[in-house]
């Protein structure tokens, strides 16, 4: 889990080793309020020392999110889902933002991982103006 503590992107990248092979849903879960929006660019997935064998679909938003599922928890309002922004992008000319005030909004996207093998994740975030204590981005593979 990351908070509210970004006053600008910071960049995140984790090792995982996939312990059995299947299709497994790389999922970004924000938890915003009015005050604030999280901004996330720049998603990679990758085989370990092989940054050329990029798993993801559209990981810097450039192609309309082409390969990713939004959704949005109960208690957003309608329409509310995170969306395409040209504001405040880490880098291209597109980037995604949180949408969703007071419940959680998804991003995610399927990719096939092998039992044994280790990947790299990496990516960039930040949170915009101020937030609150509900604040939060979670990261999970499952």
């Amino acid at each position: 889990m990351i908070t509210n503590a970004l006053s600008s992107y910071q960049f995140y990248s984790y090792l995982i080793t996939a312990q059995y092979t299947s299709d497994f849903n790389l999922n970004f879960i924000f938890q915003g309020d009015s005050s604030a929006s999280w901004h996330l660019d720049d998603i990679s997935l990758t085989p370990f020392n092989e940054s050329n064998s990029e798993l993801l679909v559209d990981g810097d938003f450039e192609n309309s999110l082409n390969g990713w599922t939004l959704d949005c928890w109960e208690g957003c309002e309608i329409g509310s889902s995170g969306l395409l922004s040209m504001d405040s992008c880490h880098s291209g000319s597109m980037c995604y933002i949180d949408a969703c005030t007071g419940a959680y909004d998804f991003l995610f996207q399927s990719v096939n991982l092998t039992s044994g093998n280790v990947y790299n994740l990496s990516f960039w975030l930040f949170l915009s103006a101020g937030g609150s204590s509900v604040s939060r981005a979670y990261i999970n593979l499952q």
